[in-house]
């Protein structure tokens, strides 16, 4: 790769004022940026998964508009007729099955230790806003993000796989004396078949009296389970 240095002079334009602007340019080879390896950690079994994001797939969605004005934007950020995410959703259904993890909870399972293992980053941190909701090829390219990140991405792969989820928006707090107050909490919940555990209850139209069940996507805890004691404030929404 050539570094082109480029030197811009107004000496001697007769103002009175002389300088000299000095700048290179480095061209750069985007095409392994997407060059991805996720590993994470399933039943005590240690997986590895290479993955080839398209930059221009990236950048797409990191052109689109990102602003919230209101609870029901978030559900805009789940993406599960994406191409990317319909190769990467059977890429990862078919590893679980070939690990021996075939059932629906299973599945559902295996695939939401993949998300959960991506590192967990404060909106303000990676991009300098305090509210910035990323699309999955987002949180996959860059390898960080937060709850609501995290919800999208499992969301949009399990959607793609035919499974019934749902985006949740909730205020929670703990009781342990360390986060007691509240605070603002996205979380994907997930219909399996004849299982119990922590969830909520869709109340209308052919959806209605179906449970759905706690997924929490950004540290894996097994569907069914929530860290925290309080919750209130709960809204959901269905993503198709």
């Amino acid at each position: 790769t050539e570094t082109i240095d480029i030197t811009a002079s107004v000496e001697g334009e007769g103002d009175g004022w002389d300088g000299v602007l000095i700048f290179s340019i480095t061209p750069l080879d985007l095409s392994g940026f997407g060059d991805k390896n996720f590993q994470w950690i399933y039943n005590n079994q240690f997986y590895s998964l290479e993955w080839e994001l398209e930059y221009s797939t990236y950048l797409e969605y990191k052109q689109l508009d990102h602003s919230v004005n209101g609870d029901d934007d978030y559900a805009r950020f789940s993406t599960p007729q994406a191409a990317y995410i319909t190769e990467l959703s059977l890429a990862l259904s078919d590893m679980s099955v070939d690990s021996g993890y075939s059932s629906d909870l299973s599945r559902a399972e295996f695939i939401l230790s993949f998300v959960a293992s991506i590192p967990y980053q404060y909106d303000y941190e990676g991009t300098g806003y305090t509210e910035y909701p990323k699309y999955p090829i987002e949180m996959l390219w860059e390898n960080a993000g937060d709850c609501e990140d995290a919800t999208a991405l499992y969301i949009s792969i399990m959607e793609s796989l035919d499974f019934d989820v749902i985006l949740v928006l909730l205020d929670i707090k703990t009781s342990d004396g360390e986060d007691d107050e509240w605070g603002g909490h996205a979380v994907p919940a997930i219909h399996i078949p004849n299982y119990s555990g922590e969830g909520y209850q869709w109340t209308t139209g052919e959806k209605a009296n179906i449970p759905f069940y706690i997924a929490e996507a950004t540290g894996y805890d097994g569907i069914g389970n929530k860290w925290w004691d309080e919750e209130q404030n709960v809204q959901m929404y269905d993503i198709e």
